[in-house]
């Protein structure tokens, strides 16, 4: 296998070469930052390329800021994300989150509630503070309603308890960040 797959950006037309490594997923255009996923070329008389069942075709970056002290539920989050085709940026604690909000202003942001140093309430009352904050769905493995309607009243979008099925966890993504079946949406309490 060669160590370099060209490929073509339809967008801007620049002729690129991805790493292998690469292959299957999805890449910046250097050019004009149109996301490509990464792929052999396909013969004239193929259909449309499928992953996980779905056509690829080529989508608006959506910038997600990802918090969690959990490292290894982080990073599998995180890849789990890049493979769906969002950028997604890391914090490990409300500390680093607050950070990241104010430089980078995340289309969404997945926020676990009890972290070291600020834990997730005290970075939705942040939020509270700012102009046109992004919706927020909320991950816990903390029982209890009060915690719920406490998340629900700082502006929670979702309430997703820890274990949560990873198809529900992308189809929250997706509906909050647009990409879903319409308009964004609240499924609080759902």
């Amino acid at each position: 296998m060669p160590d370099f797959i060209p490929i073509r950006c339809p967008a801007c037309d620049a002729r690129i070469k991805a790493p292998t490594q690469l292959l299957g997923r999805m890449r910046n255009c250097p050019g004009c930052g149109q996301l490509l996923l990464v792929q052999n070329k396909a013969p004239q008389d193929a259909g449309p390329l499928l992953l996980d069942g779905e056509a690829v075709v080529p989508i608006e970056e959506k910038l997600i800021l990802l918090v969690d002290d959990d490292r290894e539920l982080n990073d599998g989050l995180r890849s789990l994300l890049e493979k769906s085709g969002y950028r997604v940026v890391q914090a490990f604690d409300g500390v680093q989150a607050k950070d990241v909000i104010h430089q980078q202003r995340p289309d969404l942001m997945i926020l676990d509630m009890m972290m070291p140093r600020l834990g997730g309430y005290p970075v939705l009352e942040y939020l509270q503070t700012i102009a046109a904050p992004p919706p927020v769905i909320m991950i816990t493995a903390k029982e209890g309603e009060q915690h719920k309607v406490y998340a629900e009243y700082l502006g929670v979008v979702e309430y997703l308890h820890k274990p949560f099925a990873i198809q529900r966890f992308l189809e929250s993504v997706e509906k909050n960040l647009g990409r879903g079946s319409g308009e964004q949406t609240s499924d609080v309490g759902a």
